[in-house]
């Protein structure tokens, strides 16, 4: 349609006795081509795509399913400028909720490309595309000029953090965490880059930086309804003795947000090195209402019946826990710790001292205690 009008215009701009020539003609045409769709652009963002990013940001603090929430949000016909980084971190926010973390990576990089102008835009994106698993000393010299271009980019600099781990050189391996203190102040609106962040710290020793992205996550990112990984963090707070925090952390979360063991042991864990024993089992039966087939939980109740002095209970939970272990290979350290345990209670609970002795003897020497 546009261009058959261009070509109509083109038509009448030129016909003689007085018509244009060619050229100018052609600017003029183009020039009130881009001018209206500017005057379009510029209309449709003020009165349709930024009412409905902020009605939709409304509905998402009054606590709507980020579903609905979507739905309001719509299609934005221009994500660029700071309106469309707006309009695509709620986007990346909403997919998070409901569990699309593919495609919540992927809006918030489009977020902060969104910021970008069109020449670096169209630079920068390029270093997303195919991320080679060890990269060479080109890719990552052309990662380094990309962070010249965009030094604000907390994403590329990520990027750039993750290469220079898999290059297996101490030098490379300082530049890596350099990189990945640089993204943090950036990335304060991504929860997924904090998350990934605080998991990078905790896997290689760098407890400060995990630190400082799960402090971020906790106050910015608290909602319940964001599914980063409290279970890891929950765990990292429990070798640390921090059970209050850990226990905050954890236990205004939906029991239908639980659903890895973690999320249970972080607060049954909590509760009872705080004292709450009869609060920990009850939150333990809820939990293996949920996930009867998970090992941890079951070794749990067991520790915690054996705490309330409930005898009868801690046996059964060593039965079902004996049910969950799996049968190959993956399987033996959680028979081991089974055999253990079972010939701990069999020793002081049951007075079966040669019961326990043979439940020993299938355990490493190692691990006896």
């Amino acid at each position: 349609m546009l261009s058959t009008a261009a070509l109509g215009g083109m038509a009448l701009l030129t016909a003689p006795p007085d018509g244009l020539a060619p050229w100018p003609a052609l600017a003029l045409i183009l020039g009130t081509m881009g001018l209206g769709a500017w005057i379009g652009i510029s209309l449709r963002t003020a009165w349709v795509d930024r009412p409905r990013l902020h009605l939709a940001e409304r509905r998402w603090a009054q606590g709507d399913h980020p579903y609905d929430v979507l739905q309001t949000l719509g299609a934005a016909v221009w994500n660029r400028g700071e309106l469309g980084y707006r309009l695509l971190l709620l986007r990346s926010t909403l997919h998070l909720a409901l569990g699309f973390r593919d495609q919540a990576w992927l809006d918030g990089l489009e977020a902060q490309l969104a910021r970008l102008p069109l020449w670096k835009r169209m630079l920068v994106s390029q270093a997303f595309r195919k991320v080679p698993g060890t990269p060479s000393a080109r890719r990552l010299a052309w990662g380094a000029r990309l962070m010249v271009i965009a030094p604000h980019m907390g994403r590329l600099r990520h990027l750039q953090g993750i290469l220079l781990l898999r290059v297996a050189e101490p030098e490379a391996l300082h530049q890596a965490w350099r990189h990945f203190e640089e993204a943090l102040p950036l990335s304060w609106e991504d929860p997924l880059i904090l998350e990934d962040l605080m998991l990078a710290g905790l896997q290689h020793g760098r407890e400060d930086l995990a630190e400082q992205a799960l402090a971020i996550l906790l106050s910015r990112h608290g909602d319940p309804r964001l599914a980063w990984d409290r279970g890891a963090a929950g765990m990292h707070l429990l070798r640390n003795s921090r059970y209050a925090e850990a226990l905050a952390l954890v236990q205004n979360l939906p029991p239908e947000r639980r659903t890895q063991p973690l999320h249970w042991l972080a607060e049954t864990v909590s509760r009872r090195q705080l004292g709450d024993r009869e609060g920990a089992w009850q939150v333990i039966e809820r939990a293996i209402g949920r996930l009867p087939g998970a090992f941890r939980l079951w070794m749990e109740r067991y520790q915690i019946a054996l705490e309330l002095h409930r005898d009868e209970d801690a046996l059964r939970a060593l039965e079902r826990a004996w049910d969950t272990v799996p049968e190959n290979e993956e399987g033996d350290p959680y028979r081991q710790e089974w055999h253990l345990r079972r010939a701990e209670f069999a020793f002081w609970w049951e007075d079966r001292p040669a019961f326990a002795k043979e439940l020993l003897d299938q355990v490493p020497a190692g691990l006896q205690g």
